[in-house]
Formats: C-alpha cells, structure tokens, sequence
C-alpha cells in the first residue's frame, strides 16, 4: 500500500525477411526479448537483497514514435555527463505526460491478443483507496477506546497561540498551524537549492551552497523548534498514535495524501498526471532500433 512502482516494457515487432540469415537475426532477437523479460520480472538477487514490489504491463504490437518520448538534446547530453555535480536536466512536460499515459493503461485479461481495456491504472487505484474501509474499531478493547475518548478530548481542547495572544484554537489546530510553518519553509529551501542547482555551473553552485546553505537551513530548523514547543509536536502525535485503531488505517491516510500530493494537471487540463520513470533513462533510443 505504501508503495505503488509503475513499470512498463514496450515490445515492438520487426518485420523480416524470410532468408536464413534473417531468420537467425529473428531468433537472436527474440532470445534477447526474453532475457531483458527475465530480467525485469525475476531479477537476480543477493542473499541480502530485498525483493521489490513491482508491476510489469506488457503490450505486445504496440507501436510508439520517438518524437513523443524523446527528451531534448540537452538532456541526452546531461546522461552522458560523467561530472556527478553537474546540473541536472529535467524532462519537458509534454514527454512526461505521454510516458505516463504509454504506462497508465491496463492491460486486456489475455495479453497476446494485443491492445488495452482502456482503463487506466491511476484511477483503478485511486478508486481502490477511495473504496477502502479500515475495521476494527468494534473490537477494540475497552482501556483502549478509554485512551481513545482521552486522546479526542486533548485534541480539541483549547488553547491560546503563545506567538498571537488574540489567537485561542484547539490543540490539533495549533499543531497544523506550526507544522505549516516548517514545511513551508522546508519547501522554501529545497526549492531555491533546486533552483540554483539548475541555474549554477557546479562549481558556482558548490560555493553558493557553502555560503547560504546555513542561512537556510537555520530558517528551517528555527521553524521545527517553533513546531517542537508551541506546536506541541510530541505530545500531539502521541494522542493522534492512540486515534488510529490499526496500523493499516495510517498507511491507507498516507497512501491517499501521498497519491494526491503527486499528482498534477497535464497541459491541457484533461487528467491528472503522475510521475512516472523509465529504466533505462535512455530507453527512447531503442524505439528505432531493429
């Protein structure tokens, strides 16, 4: 539930000739096809990996044009950077949206017969958390449904901003409050950190850091102690840990604020987009290949 990984292989399909030359091209094609399947799917692991969670979506004929998927000369050329510090390219929204939608769609019950349901898997997945019911509060003990009334009642007690004397809200309000003021100036460092990773060479963008990181991060450490003390951090996330009547139920809210946090509208306003990644990041090369 925590994690969702979005995986895509495109097979295209070259038509040969019938000499046996081509014929054992075809067959050396095909036995590389299914080792780069093997690959993805059954990935050889150590005896200290973990197995990852993952869904591969496979639509035999598919045809794709590079034009649709290929990132810009810039980027290319920042793949082939080998200097780590160098700035990084992004790729343009419009080659975003269409990886997403090459991935969002939804395979028909039999794979070889070609094409999709069209359905996408973003909503099938949104609908799922939407439809989603945690149980269990009825068969919670009784201290525990006392610890519960206890933690509402903290909760929504009341009390006075010791930053704003004129402001009197409850204890979970405050605490909103205070961590909105951390996260906003947590996203206010790592967005200007961000930015000047992109405008800077690296070796200008090293010194910049040197010099204003401290400045920065001072505004947001400053921000988490307002939290930590005025916000009542601790002692509120202790009561809300005593609010959620199963583990499941806390992993169900993160996984649908996470979904939504993640999502943005495409360019012309018609769905919700959600970032995707593609392995390898020059996987658009092998579109022309035969």
């Amino acid at each position: 539930m925590k994690q969702l990984v979005w995986g895509l292989l495109v097979v295209y399909l070259v038509t040969l000739g019938v000499s046996g030359q081509a014929v054992d091209r075809s067959q050396s094609q095909m036995l590389h096809l299914y080792r780069v399947l093997h690959s993805l799917t059954l990935p050889t692991l150590s005896a200290d990996d973990q197995p990852e969670q993952r869904l591969v979506l496979q639509f035999p004929g598919k045809i794709l044009n590079l034009h649709d998927y290929y990132p810009g000369d810039e980027y290319v050329a920042s793949l082939r950077n080998p200097d780590p510090e160098a700035r990084r390219v992004e790729i343009p929204p419009r080659v975003q949206e269409n990886m997403f939608r090459l991935s969002d769609s939804l395979p028909a019950v039999n794979p070889f017969g070609g094409g999709d349901t069209g359905e996408q898997l973003s909503i099938v997945y949104k609908s799922l958390l939407h439809q989603m019911v945690v149980r269990g509060m009825e068969a919670l003990e009784k201290d525990r449904k006392v610890k519960h009334r206890e933690a509402r009642e903290a909760l929504s007690a009341f009390v006075t901003d010791p930053n704003k004397e004129s402001l009197r809200t409850t204890v979970l309000s405050l605490y909103r409050i205070y961590r909105g003021k951390y996260d906003a100036a947590k996203k206010h460092m790592e967005e200007t950190i961000t930015m000047k990773r992109r405008e800077l060479p690296a070796r200008e963008f090293e010194e910049w850091f040197r010099n204003n990181y401290p400045t920065l991060n001072s505004n947001a450490e400053g921000a988490y102690l307002e939290w930590l003390v005025f916000g009542k951090k601790v002692e509120v996330e202790s009561w809300w840990v005593q609010l959620d009547s199963a583990s499941p139920g806390l992993e169900l809210l993160e996984a649908t604020s996470t979904l939504r946090a993640a999502g943005v509208i495409s360019l012309d306003r018609s769905q919700t987009v959600y970032p995707v990644t593609f392995l390898p990041s020059d996987w658009y090369r092998y579109i022309n290949e035969t």
